[in-house]
């Protein structure tokens, strides 16, 4: 997403956020729930477009030749604080909407506090402690959140960029002859999973590296470690 693109989504969802408080504040029963509801989701709407202008960095191998992807901070905390004020008001829109609404939207309101509360949580969680995205080095390339993985360079036989909802990532086409079924791997969204071929997906979102350098970081460390078993 362009930079000029994520500034006018800023400035759209501020200007949205501030019309939900209008109704919020002028409005009555299910019109200030209404309100309410414009006002959390284009704030919390904002603070992501923010979180997009925040500058990048450049990641650097250690001593070691071993880069690893680091989570950024700021921009996890800002959406910790988006998914908070969003718990936050769901209860609020749920006491508004009980004045003038259905039943449903009571109940809906309430399972969005459940679900942006449980975010909110994971995302401080995660803050107090921080995991690596990736790490990379001359044998391969390691997922370290969530469900674990490794995937060595002799097993990857290309890399293709793709593109979903202005997202950026990287596919690793996994050759079904690299036979690396004993190697602790999971293909995300392989269509065999358990080393026997498939793509695994794979992007910078949730740190603050562009996907361009990401993008040629991981080309550098694949075709690096083409060369070295060609000379072994």
């Amino acid at each position: 997403m362009g930079e000029l693109r994520t500034i006018g989504l800023l400035a759209g969802s501020l200007a949205l956020a501030g019309i939900g408080l209008g109704v919020l504040w002028t409005g009555e029963g299910a019109m200030r729930a209404l309100g309410l509801t414009g006002a959390a989701i284009f704030t919390g709407a904002a603070i992501v477009a923010a979180i997009r202008l925040l500058p990048t960095e450049t990641p650097r191998p250690d001593a070691h030749g071993v880069t690893m992807i680091l989570p950024s901070r700021a921009r996890l905390a800002g959406l910790t604080i988006a998914a908070v004020l969003l718990a936050a008001a769901c209860p609020q829109i749920a006491a508004l909407a009980s004045t003038g609404g259905g039943p449903f939207t009571v109940w809906l309101a309430l399972i969005g506090a459940v679900f942006f509360g449980l975010c909110a949580l994971a995302g401080v969680i995660r803050l107090l402690r921080p995991t690596a995205l990736y790490r990379l080095d001359h044998v391969g390339i390691a997922g370290l959140q969530g469900r674990e993985w490794f995937v060595p360079w002799r097993a990857v036989r290309g890399i293709d960029p793709l593109g979903a909802n202005g997202e950026f990532f990287l596919s690793l086409d996994i050759d079904p002859a690299a036979n690396v079924a004993s190697t602790p791997f999971y293909a995300v969204g392989a269509k065999q999973p358990g080393g026997r071929g498939g793509a695994v997906t794979i992007g910078p979102q949730g740190s603050s590296v562009r996907f361009d350098e990401f993008a040629e970081l991981v080309q550098r460390y694949w075709e690096r470690g083409r060369l070295m078993r060609a000379h072994n």
